[in-house]
């Protein structure tokens, strides 16, 4: 908001000055222009009186012209300023800009229109009479009025009394003029004509925007936060301003910023010897050691080489420490060469493990997280690639799928009548891998670290983890032909497969949905039903449990995997695959390299269905409510126990409810909302005892149980050609177990370039990359053996110690939230059990009884007032509504973005997904 210049209106026909009429000629009236008449117009008028007043206006600012040229005679041109040009390349900025124009002019502009004294306020104008403070914010002021009409202005007069410019355009007569009158020190415009060029296109940047005054514009924020890349700058100035600058023109605006406030390099460089010597001076006994070079082309300029320096206090204190074990990193090579790494063994508590960072600072430069802290606005969420429609499956197909280990899973993305399909939370599943850590393979969060595991995958997904891992992946020679003849004349009206080099493509495949052959009114052949189902597992395969950036086909190397089980009589037929382990994964590589993505369009990858379930079962965030209750028992039952419930079921299998106000894909309320969430609003252990009996009284798969023995193992997981490493020991609240202050390190920690392994650039084959994976695919057999063994309980006094050692070594928060200490008063609308209400129905009759004694003192309390008329009650009913259209039940939450309270299924009240 910038001073706007208060312009006198005339009345109609008054002969008056008009802003932008200066060197014109006059209206109709018949009056010209005469010598001396700067800036005005005559006009004719009957009225004497009204014409006298307009007669001492124009006597005044003809006073103010005078007055400026006597000034004027004597005057001398600045030197450094003269012709208005400017010889330093600004990126093509500087035609001519003054190096001191960059200044904010809030509060600069004064108006005297002879009436009255008026400060007044708009929005970029230039008018004549307008008074500035000095020469600086005249220049300011017509600048920022240059960037709001797309014009384009170069300096011609820049003294110490005069200033002028004009439009870079030579055809347009657009000029502005300001002084400095005698005994003032206020800038006043004089002079001032609009614009008549035409704009040819709209700018995209704007010479007069240097970036010596986007470093003024953006001063207190590049200075309060230095970590604001240069990108950040770009999208700054382009919402405030609509101007699209350059890389190096932000880049030059961030460092004059840091050199206005902070000194240039050579300063530092020369202020630390005095500094250093000030200390010693200062500090008897400190020692200071400086060591510097000469440089032969300059002998006359020493350059710093090296300082050491250590306090007396230091040198005196160092001699009563206790001995420590360290590693000297000094001379450290690769990824951490040059810097000084030191790692304490244990420190003077005996106890406490010294405070090293958990984060990579290689990972954290590229880390989204990062990018957030410094600027919140610069993400968007990540855009899942998961499958618009799910598919129905046959009767016929439920051996083959039970055979293989997949009809747990594949009944989680069934396609119902009278069920909604899954909507992923893009939001949601985001905001968990920005608090994912490749270093650790955990998300930190403010209550300690947490982490989907093996357990998660059995209990909500259902999938195997016994079995063959499911390693180097590698499609078939010639599967177009193959795939083709197998589907050709299945349906007669359907063509030839479409296909790309990647696999056959995904619009192809769902013409072969049992729907699409009448089912289940049309009975479909055997041949049929094996096609079909081989064209859903590479549905099921490459869109729901391995997804990937391609969004219009399926990888071709799932091709004999789908083929195996379509074409499978009997049980032996298939491979017994550990499908859980690959999920889990391929999850963990999505979110290892999801998590350093910032550009547009990018995706996360893996399995996002095992993501948000996870996030369900254990956060109020985002989560619907179950209203249907309990599974129950009759339904979806097995005498095998296999195609039964898991605890991911409900949350697919049942519609979805979330409240009026509840926040939904709404990615910077669900960061703020997880950087405010409290450790008691967490559920740990989401499946329980309780929790299973009342959600599934008729029991769950046995597929959630079978394969136990693997939750706690040390063997590294394995999808492809990609190999994970789980992280059970951090995590051990999750099991119910104790958490130790400092989790022990991995056995055989998995080598940096084996979990770099990617196809970009490698031609290797399948056979070479089992030789390359062999130790981890021989590993995974003995998986149930290699286990984290702890049986302790869970301690939280003990994990309040290791809260201790954990916070200060990794980041906690994401976004600029508000301190969690300044809440809102809370009101009996905002409570609701902060804890898992499985149990509560035994306090049932105590509940009921406290609640009966308070409906019968209300009804007292009613009946003995006196009775309301009609009006009164109308009254009483329209002040009472706007509360009773509010939510019976909400979160308390500090954050302005309302949560949900944890139901017996998950979620509050509220409509239908």
């Amino acid at each position: 908001m910038l001073p706007e210049a208060k312009v006198v209106n005339f009345q109609e026909g008054e002969g008056a000055f008009h802003p932008g009429q200066s060197s014109q000629s006059s209206d109709a009236g018949g009056s010209s222009f005469q010598s001396g008449q700067s800036s005005h117009a005559a006009g004719g008028h009957d009225d004497t009186v009204e014409l006298e007043s307009v007669d001492e206006e124009e006597e005044q600012m003809q006073n103010m012209m005078d007055e400026e040229d006597e000034d004027g005679v004597d005057n001398e041109v600045d030197s450094d300023e003269s012709g208005g040009s400017d010889t330093s390349d600004d990126n093509e900025e500087a035609d001519p800009i003054p190096s001191s124009w960059n200044h904010d002019l809030s509060e600069a502009m004064i108006v005297d229109d002879r009436h009255d004294s008026a400060w007044e306020y708009s929005m970029n104008t230039i008018s004549v009479g307008a008074r500035y403070a000095d020469k600086r914010h005249l220049q300011e002021a017509i600048t920022q009025w240059a960037m709001n009409t797309q014009r384009v202005f170069r300096t011609t007069i820049s003294s110490q009394k005069f200033l002028t410019v004009v439009c870079s355009d030579a055809r347009c007569p657009s000029r502005v003029h300001g002084y400095c009158p005698k005994y003032d020190t206020t800038w006043v415009v004089s002079d001032f004509v609009p614009h008549t060029c035409v704009l040819k296109s709209m700018l995209k940047d704007h010479r007069n925007l240097t970036s010596t005054l986007i470093a003024r514009l953006f001063y207190k924020e590049i200075v309060e936060n230095t970590a604001m890349g240069v990108k950040a700058i770009q999208r700054r100035v382009h919402l405030q301003y609509k101007y699209v600058i350059e890389y190096g023109k932000a880049w030059r605006a961030k460092q004059t910023a840091l050199e206005n406030r902070f000194g240039t390099f050579y300063d530092a460089y020369d202020g630390v010897v005095r500094l250093l010597q000030t200390l010693k001076d200062r500090n008897p006994g400190t020692h200071v050691d400086i060591q510097d070079f000469v440089i032969p082309e300059f002998p006359n300029v020493r350059v710093l080489h090296r300082v050491f320096f250590a306090f007396s206090i230091c040198i005196e204190a160092f001699m009563h420490c206790r001995p420590v074990m360290c590693v000297d990193g000094t001379f450290l090579t690769g990824r951490y060469k040059g810097q000084i790494l030191t790692a304490i063994g244990v420190d003077g508590n005996n106890r406490y493990m010294a405070a090293r960072s958990l984060l990579d600072p290689l990972i954290d430069q590229k880390h989204r997280a990062s990018h957030l802290e410094a600027d919140p606005q610069s993400m968007e969420p990540l855009q899942t690639r998961t499958p618009k429609k799910n598919w129905m499956i046959h009767p016929q197909w439920e051996d083959r799928l039970k055979w293989a280990g997949l009809l747990p899973f594949a009944r989680l993305v069934e396609a119902r009548d009278h069920i909604s399909r899954l909507n992923y939370d893009a939001a949601l599943i985001t905001c968990l891998v920005d608090r994912w850590r490749p270093e650790t393979h955990t998300f930190h969060f403010r209550w300690g670290e947490m982490a989907p595991t093996l357990q998660d995958v059995s209990m909500l997904l259902g999938l195997p983890l016994a079995g063959e891992p499911i390693g180097p992946l590698e499609e078939t020679v010639g599967w177009m032909h193959s795939m083709d003849a197998r589907f050709q004349g299945v349906r007669a009206d359907v063509g030839p497969m479409t296909f790309e080099a990647h696999g056959p493509r995904q619009a192809w495949l769902h013409e072969f949905q049992i729907e699409q052959f009448g089912f289940p009114d049309v009975p479909m052949t055997a041949v049929q039903i094996t096609r079909s189902l081989e064209a859903y597992l590479m549905w099921l395969l490459g869109k729901t449990m391995f997804t990937d950036n391609h969004g219009n086909t399926i990888s071709a190397r799932y091709i004999p995997i789908a083929q195996e089980i379509a074409e499978a009589t009997e049980a032996e037929h298939i491979i017994q695959r550990s499908w859980g382990s690959a999920v889990l994964a391929a999850t963990y590589r999505g979110m290892c390299k999801g998590c350093q993505l910032t550009s547009h369009g990018s995706g996360i990858v893996g399995c996002p269905l095992l993501l948000q379930l996870w996030s369900w079962a254990r956060f109020p965030i985002g989560r619907p409510e179950i209203r249907d209750g309990s599974w129950p028992p009759d339904e979806l039952y097995d005498a095998e126990r296999i195609d039964m419930p898991t605890f991911g079921s409900l949350w697919t299998s049942r519609k979805r409810h979330f409240g009026h106000n509840q926040l939904r894909n709404c990615y910077p309320a669900f960061t703020e909302q997880f950087d405010l969430l409290l450790e008691s609003d967490v559920t740990w252990e989401p499946y329980s005892e309780d929790h299973r009996d009342e959600a599934y009284p008729g029991g769950i798969s046995n597929m959630c149980t079978r394969d136990w023995a693997y939750w706690m193992t040390k063997a590294k997981i394995i999808f492809d050609i990609f190999v994970e490493e789980m992280s059970q020991q951090r995590v051990m609240r999750q099991f119910g177990l104790r958490q130790l202050i400092e989790p022990p390190p991995p056995t055989v920690p998995l080598p940096p370039r084996v979990h770099a392994y990617n196809r970009k650039g490698a031609n290797k084959t399948a056979a070479g990359w089992l030789q390359l994976l062999a130790p981890y695919i021989t590993g995974w057999a003995n998986a149930p053996a290699v286990s984290w063994a702890t049986m302790e309980a869970f301690d939280l006094q003990e994990f309040e110690h290791y809260l201790r050692a954990y916070m200060p070594r990794t980041r906690l928060r994401l976004s600029q939230a508000c301190d969690p200490v300044q809440r809102d008063p809370s009101t009996m609308w905002d409570t609701y059990p902060r804890h898992s209400t499985s149990g509560t129905r035994h306090h049932a009759a105590v509940l009921t009884a406290e609640l009966q004694d308070d409906a019968a003192q209300y009804a007292r309390s009613l009946s003995s007032g006196p009775l309301l008329g009609r009006y009164e009650h109308h009254a009483s009913f329209a002040q009472r509504l706007p509360r009773h259209r509010q939510p019976p039940v909400r979160m308390y939450s500090p954050s302005p973005f309302q949560a949900r309270p944890p139901p017996r299924r998950g979620g509050g009240r509220g409509r239908g997904q």
